[in-house]
């Protein structure tokens, strides 16, 4: 058998569940860490730029809220 079988197998019976469940929640894993890596980038994007930032709320009724997060996520992640 291929040594990928062996290690989803392996990890099936570490984590008590089907080899299925096992690859579904590595799948959603990977899905949530590519989703969080774009919405980083994304706010490195706006942070970097004043005037996108700024267009990108713009008339918003919460952009004020929007401007807010994004400092809070800076101050979580430790990113200016």
């Amino acid at each position: 058998m291929p040594p990928e079988f062996d290690l989803l197998r392996r990890l099936a019976e570490d984590r008590d569940a089907s080899m299925t469940d096992t690859l579904d929640a590595a799948l959603e894993s990977l899905r949530r860490e590519r989703f969080y890596e774009e919405m980083a980038a994304s706010e490195q994007r706006l942070r970097a730029d004043p005037a996108a930032r700024c267009s990108a709320t713009r008339g918003n009724v919460g952009a004020v809220a929007s401007h807010q997060i994004l400092d809070v996520i800076a101050m979580i992640t430790g990113m200016p």
